[in-house]
């Protein structure tokens, strides 16, 4: 699997480059077919007939207009869609013309090829990828804010940008964090006002939902508020690990990662998630 970046606006886009060799094949065995009906069947001056047209030719270039366009290969696209199209559609075209047409086009994709960058995404890391949403539902499904950060945290994995995985997995914890405060129902006050728990940084935030706790262990409880009070202290004692561990780290700049560093955060954060989406439905 490939992977090729044809946008920087939202996430990384997924590209498999099989798809763009296969693309190529069929315009090369298209030629090769009108090659042999020239020289064997002196067809070389004749038109392209309509079923020919339908059963072969559109169907090649479809697919091929298809993966240009994912791929933005706008000199490649101008000639599909300007006279090899029209002279395709109105069949006005004859087969050594469209010949020399689609060897035309192979040459500007080749050409428009040397301007493009693909990162390859190595097997192990691919599967990690492509298996990844399988595992996240469950958390998106409760803290839906947190789903942006983690797609954009396997992205960065993908393509090798460890420290920025772990940047963005602290992002989903943080989401995590502040759905806790908010389920713990936890005020801040900074300078004698209300401050919003958006704006809070996570010692203000932890320290308010340890102390929040603190308070509830002090009244009576039963089985099941033992069990919310023991959930609720679990989830923040996951929080001050993540912190200590890689969110001062990366936050300030203090160290970079490697592959199984990132992942074990990406992970790290993900049991949390889980944990916490979990613990919120009940």
């Amino acid at each position: 699997m490939a992977l090729v970046i044809v946008s920087l606006d939202e996430i990384m886009n997924n590209y498999n480059v099989w798809q763009l060799v296969a693309a190529v094949s069929k315009i090369r065995d298209l030629e090769v077919l009108l090659e042999k009906l020239c020289d064997q069947s002196n067809m070389r001056d004749v038109y392209i007939r309509k079923p020919f047209i339908s059963q072969m030719v559109r169907p090649a270039l479809d697919y091929c207009r298809d993966q240009c366009q994912k791929i933005e290969l706008h000199g490649a696209l101008h000639r599909l869609g300007g006279v090899l199209w029209g002279n395709v559609n109105a069949g006005a075209l004859t087969h050594q013309e469209l010949q020399v047409q689609l060897r035309e086009l192979r040459r500007e994709i080749d050409r428009e090829l040397a301007l493009r960058r693909f990162a390859f995404v190595p097997l192990a890391k691919a599967e990690i990828h492509d298996k990844f949403t399988l595992h996240w539902e469950s958390a998106w499904t409760v803290i839906p804010e947190s789903k942006a950060d983690t797609i954009e945290a396997i992205d960065c994995y993908a393509l090798g940008l460890n420290t920025a995985t772990v940047f963005h997995s602290m992002r989903v914890a943080e989401k995590g964090l502040r759905r806790l405060a908010s389920r713990l129902r936890v005020a801040l006050i900074h300078k004698g006002h209300s401050s919003p728990l958006e704006y809070a940084e996570w010692d203000p935030v932890l320290t308010a939902c340890k102390n929040k706790l603190s308070e509830a262990h002090k009244l009576p409880k039963g089985p099941r508020r033992e069990k919310q009070l023991q959930f609720y202290s679990e989830a923040a004692d996951h929080c001050t690990y993540m912190k200590d561990i890689w969110r001062n780290n990366v936050s300030h700049a203090r160290k970079t990662y490697n592959d199984g560093e990132a992942l074990g955060a990406f992970n790290r954060v993900h049991d949390f998630m889980d944990f916490l989406a979990k613990g919120l439905k009940k």
